[in-house]
């Protein structure tokens, strides 16, 4: 069975093209859909166009926690998944609160207490999500993977939020924070929604917020040649995907085997100037680890 590879458009940043000639070029490359995306009229009509299809969609709510039947019906119709980004401004605010966020990074924290004040405020959108049958997903980065009270705090988090509250683990973060993303993904069987595939040649810590990086110390297992063979992209930890520290064929089966079927690629820096060619780069290789 064609396993089906997204791509997150927030990878086109920095090169002013239209929602239409994202969703082209998403077709062009090859994928057979796109992350996210507001299910208007237009949209629709654009994903109908390049036969896309689309997951993780948004799912409005107001201001008082009430959502339009309309938006429902639309994402039942046409996402290809059962996962929505609920957007809610109030919501974005109350992340800006939290003192211990990574760095003023919103929609993220830093320490137990955090985490689990933040899964109750998550747990109204799940609340509202399983009106529908919807499940909603929080995406991590590096610094959810700091211990705190003797557990990782993205454990902390999913302990304390509904069952239909899942993550999406973007791997190039995780893997920056120098965790095993195979192992930790079966202590959470159901509860992984996607995958954002993003390479990481080098960890770097719980504590990265940027990619670029400094040389990586050899004590950590990584070895001349490919230490070497990464020295050349100057923003490196993401370059080619080929060369990152994991096995993405291992990976991908792994979250299978668990209940994850969506995969996303998203890239957040462009190793020789050409991020199309990147993206397509990632695309084939990617593409030739799921066959």
């Amino acid at each position: 069975m064609k396993r089906d590879l997204y791509l997150i458009p927030y990878s086109f940043k920095g090169l002013n093209l239209s929602t239409e000639e994202q969703l082209q070029t998403i077709k062009q490359i090859g994928f057979d859909g796109v992350e996210g995306g507001p299910f208007t009229d237009e949209y629709v009509g654009f994903l109908k166009k390049y036969d896309l299809k689309c997951v993780n969609p948004t799912l409005p709510v107001s201001p008082e926690f009430e959502v339009d039947e309309l938006d429902v019906e639309r994402v039942k119709r046409y996402s290809s998944n059962d996962i929505v980004s609920i957007m809610d401004p109030a919501l974005a605010a109350f992340f800006r609160t939290k003192r211990d966020a990574f760095k003023g990074m919103p929609n993220n924290f830093g320490t137990f207490d955090t985490a689990v004040e933040i899964a109750e405020r998550a747990n109204k959108f799940a609340d509202i999500a399983g009106r529908y049958g919807l499940k909603t997903a929080y995406h991590n980065h590096t610094h959810e993977f700091r211990v705190d009270k003797g557990e990782y705090l993205i454990d902390t988090y999913l302990r304390h939020t509904r069952e239909n509250h899942v993550i999406t683990l973007d791997l190039g973060w995780a893997l920056t924070a120098g965790v095993d993303p195979i192992y930790w993904m079966k202590k959470w069987p159901g509860r992984i929604g996607c995958l954002h595939i993003k390479s990481c040649n080098w960890p770097i810590g719980t504590e990265a917020l940027g990619m670029i990086c400094p040389n990586p110390p050899l004590e950590i297992g990584i070895s001349p040649d490919h230490q070497h063979a990464n020295q050349q992209y100057a923003e490196a930890p993401q370059g080619p995907i080929e060369l990152s520290i994991c096995n993405w064929r291992e990976i991908i089966t792994t979250a299978e085997s668990i209940g994850c079927h969506t995969f996303i690629i998203e890239r957040e820096r462009v190793y020789n100037n050409d991020m199309i060619s990147c993206l397509q780069n990632d695309y084939d290789k990617i593409r030739s680890f799921m066959n």
